[in-house]
């Protein structure tokens, strides 16, 4: 029973292993004639937003979570971008890629200025918020 790992550990591998799974099926499907490759990569931010939730399982720390944000709003920026909602552009939405980078130093900052330096105490304030 010891040899297996607790749940939540080894998340980064079971997400890289998911990236790839999904890029192989993508060309497999593209080979197939069933998908065009230059519509699904209009989608390449999905990776960010994948990322920024790979990493809120499991939270352990204030840093965890601002990464999250981050990845999460530069995602979602990206995303627009390359769909062209709102009429955002590469030219006009470089300004939300600095929005995304100080909400994340915004929210690890405030987690760790209530949860104290280590981890045992900002693993209780998230424990705390999520049964809030």
């Amino acid at each position: 029973m010891g040899r297996y790992r607790r749940a939540g550990r080894g998340s980064r591998g079971v997400f890289s292993g998911l990236i790839l799974i999904a890029i192989g099926c993508a060309f497999l499907l593209e080979r197939a004639g069933w998908l065009e490759a230059h519509t699904i990569w209009r989608y390449w931010p999905l990776i960010f937003i994948a990322l920024g939730l790979a990493r809120l399982a499991p939270p352990t720390n204030p840093e965890r979570i601002g990464g999250s944000v981050m990845f999460l709003l530069m995602g979602g920026a990206f995303l627009c971008v390359t769909l062209g909602v709102w009429g955002l552009s590469w030219a006009n939405a470089w300004s939300l890629v600095l929005v995304a980078v100080g909400a994340g130093i915004v929210v690890r900052a405030l987690l760790g200025r209530r949860g104290g330096d280590d981890d045992a105490s900002s693993a209780a304030v998230i424990e705390e918020h999520r049964h809030d």
